[in-house]
């Protein structure tokens, strides 16, 4: 999409700046992006959504951990680092959510729904 924007550009010339006129206008390049939960990465469309939400029985992505440092430090001392892929195992909704470091080959790990909320996760749809 192409827009079009009033603004004011201030030139440097010599060693002070030069305001241009108060009508002038940039076409910029502009691209909207919603946040839908989906987004693109390499040739591929992924689903973003957090940890508690996601499915079961499905490879998953760590996309970013939404937390706090003393949380954050928890998650990465856990083994859950951003950029890992995740298996999250099927649970009744309730409680903790349990899931096993792919990309470290790990133990499961089981992570607090109210933390789950905040690690956003993505994955392909099939």
């Amino acid at each position: 999409m192409l827009a079009s924007f009033p603004v004011c550009i201030l030139k440097k010339e010599g060693g002070s700046y030069r305001q241009s006129p108060a009508n002038s206008t940039v076409d910029l390049q502009v691209k909207f992006v919603y946040d839908l939960g989906l987004f693109r990465q390499g040739n591929k469309t992924m689903t973003k959504i957090n940890l508690a939400e996601a499915p079961a029985d499905v490879e998953l992505e760590v996309l970013e951990l939404k937390t706090g440092m003393v949380a954050r430090q928890r998650l990465l001392a856990m083994g859950v680092h951003a950029g890992d892929r995740v298996r999250k195992y099927p649970h009744s909704g309730h409680g903790a959510v349990l899931i096993a470091n792919i990309t470290m080959n790990s133990s499961k790990v089981a992570i607090g729904r109210g933390l789950a909320d905040r690690i956003m996760v993505g994955y392909e749809e099939t």
